[in-house]
């Protein structure tokens, strides 16, 4: 069986081949998914760790104010569901047996009790809370 794989942040796709398609273990894939401050990349892995699909999709960063960084969360989702979409679309139903998803840790978002975003998530590149922004809230 020949598999299309596209190389992370090229979009254009080439066929390589693969020996895990058809039937038992030989089948599993290992999907990957890191939502990352410009990008979100989704691969599927092997067993034997051999890459059979992978996609980036861009997500964009907003710079509304000297020192801000920003992103809009529906971008996050809409990235994440092309780049799922554009991978599961190469293996077969069934075939991902577990997925690990990762998100830089210092980009946050709030939300209300509906987890409903209230704002642009503020991403980690924002110098608000910096020295140089003299803003210190008191605690």
């Amino acid at each position: 069986m020949v598999v299309a794989q596209i190389v992370l942040g090229s979009g254009h796709a080439s066929k390589v081949a693969n020996s895990w398609y058809p039937g038992g273990l030989d089948d599993a894939a290992l999907l990957g998914i890191d939502v990352g401050t410009t990008a979100v990349k989704v691969a599927a892995f092997a067993l034997d760790d051999q890459e059979l699909w992978a996609h980036s999709e861009p997500c964009p960063i907003s710079l509304p104010h000297p020192g801000w960084a920003e992103q809009d969360p529906e971008d996050w989702w809409q990235a994440m569901e092309t780049a799922l979409r554009t991978v599961l679309s190469g293996l077969p139903a069934g075939a991902v047996r577990a997925a690990g998803i990762v998100r830089r840790v210092d980009t946050h978002l709030l939300v209300n009790a509906a987890l409903v975003p209230l704002a642009p998530a503020i991403s980690w590149p924002d110098q608000r809370r910096s020295p140089r922004s003299g803003f210190s809230p008191e605690y």
